[in-house]
This record gives C-alpha cells, sequence and structure tokens, in this order.
C-alpha cells in the first residue's frame, strides 16, 4: 500500500527592508520537524539586502522559491504568495518574527484532532532583545489574533477572500471577522506557536486605535452581519481543540 504523504504546507513570509531579521525567520521554518514544507518569500520591493539574502536561501534550497513586486504592503505580499503556494494547507510568517520547530507539528496534531475545522490557533509569545542581546520574553504566551498563529485549509481563500489591501493595519483582524461570519470553524490550543519581536520598526509600534484600523475593521464586519438578512448579530464562538464537537 502507497505510504500517505502528510498534508504539504506552504509558508508565505512578506519582505520589506528584512534584513535584520530575516534569515532568522527562514531558519526557524527549515528546522522545522515536519517533512512537507515549502516557503514562499515574498520581497514587497525591499531597498536594503533582503534581495540578496533571499536569493542566497533560493539557490540552496529546493523548497523556497520567492518573487519580487513594487512596494504594496504586507496584505498584496500575502495575497501574492497564496495564489503561488501548492499546499494543502496554508501559513505565514512576518519576517521578524520566528516559529519554534515544533510549530507545524502541533498545528498539524491539532488539525488531525478537529478535521472539520478549517482554522487551527496557537499561542504567540511576544519578546524583545535586551541591552544585553538576550531574549527577554514579555508576558505569557496568549491567543493573540494574528495569521503568525494559525493555519488555514487553503479553500478558505476562495470562500473568503483574500487579505484587503486597502488596509495598512488590521488586515488580520478584518480576514479573521470574514471567516467567523461566514461560519468557517476555528479552534483553538495551548502550545506556543509564534515568538513575535517587539522592536523600534514594528510597523505597528507607536499606533493608536484609529492609525490601526481597529474601528472601521469592527465596524465594516458589524454593518455586513446588519445587512445579511437572516444572520446572527454575535459572531460564532471560537472552539479549545479538546472540547470542540466534530
Amino acid at each position: 500500500m502507497k505510504q500517505l504523504l502528510p498534508p504539504y504546507i506552504s509558508v508565505v513570509i512578506p519582505v520589506y527592508n528584512a534584513e535584520k531579521h530575516l534569515e532568522e525567520a527562514i531558519q526557524s521554518i527549515l528546522s522545522q520537524k515536519y517533512p512537507e514544507v515549502e516557503i514562499i518569500l515574498v520581497n514587497d520591493g525591499s531597498e536594503d539586502n533582503s534581495a540578496e539574502i533571499i536569493n542566497k536561501y533560493v539557490q540552496n534550497h529546493h523548497n523556497i522559491i520567492s518573487i519580487s513586486q513594487v512596494n504594496s504592503g504586507p496584505s498584496a505580499a500575502r495575497n501574492k504568495g497564496i495564489k503561488l503556494a501548492k499546499g494543502n494547507f496554508i501559513t505565514f510568517l512576518d519576517s521578524d518574527d520566528y516559529w519554534p520547530e515544533t510549530c507545524i507539528q502541533a498545528q498539524i496534531q491539532y488539525l488531525n484532532r478537529n478535521p472539520n475545522s478549517k482554522i487551527v490557533w496557537g499561542k504567540t509569545q511576544f519578546f524583545r532583545i535586551n541591552n544585553s542581546k538576550d531574549v527577554e520574553t514579555i508576558g505569557m504566551p496568549l491567543h493573540f489574533l494574528n495569521v503568525g498563529s494559525a493555519i488555514f485549509h487553503r479553500t478558505l481563500f476562495d470562500l473568503v477572500g483574500l487579505f484587503d489591501e486597502s488596509l495598512s493595519f488590521s488586515e488580520d483582524l478584518d480576514w479573521f471577522s470574514r471567516a467567523r461570519e461566514a461560519g468557517v470553524k476555528i479552534v483553538k490550543h495551548p502550545e506556543t506557536v509564534l515568538f513575535y519581536r517587539s522592536h523600534d520598526a514594528n510597523m505597528t509600534k507607536s499606533k493608536g486605535v484609529q492609525d490601526l484600523n481597529l474601528m472601521k475593521v469592527l465596524k465594516k464586519s458589524l454593518d455586513r452581519r446588519r445587512n445579511t438578512k437572516g444572520t446572527d448579530i454575535e459572531l460564532p464562538d471560537i472552539a479549545d481543540s479538546d472540547t470542540a464537537k466534530h
């Protein structure tokens, strides 16, 4: 009997002036204890040495591909990566963050436990590099709604659509809101799957609620639900993996 391969995973990394941390992000994917992964690097008009780093990895790894675009923002970069992805499942990693080596393995484990779910969502650990150049965690791991801590069945991007390229911030919250409005089943689990770097170059650093489009995204979601006949105004709950009903 032919042995079935595990689900094939595509990881999309938007890259914009990321020379400082990009290699660490890529290496964290290459170090995964999971065999079937492709990495898609989308160079979003970088003006530093990101292109050289990308080319080095593409030349030395058969499972890494790249594409370039004029600077259009992370939503456009993710959308371009989604269109190139060959995987059964798609996930994302920002170029200044990284994964623990069990990230994909943990996500797939919870997908297998919850076969009717299209999204599995783990915890995020915030961290910074202190003055002694040591990693310093910030608080405890938590369920922080961003695309780097979840894994998605590729068919969802046909059902829900791609990321809204008009949003510079909170595009992941907007996408999750549309998914929940569509009744997509999301389950969360307690494993830490993302290390999220806090540093002065974060796009969201020093941004207020208005700048981050939070109210705009939440208002758009509420308006869609109000305008959809027969739809409950409340979004469905996100279930814990071990209690989710199959």
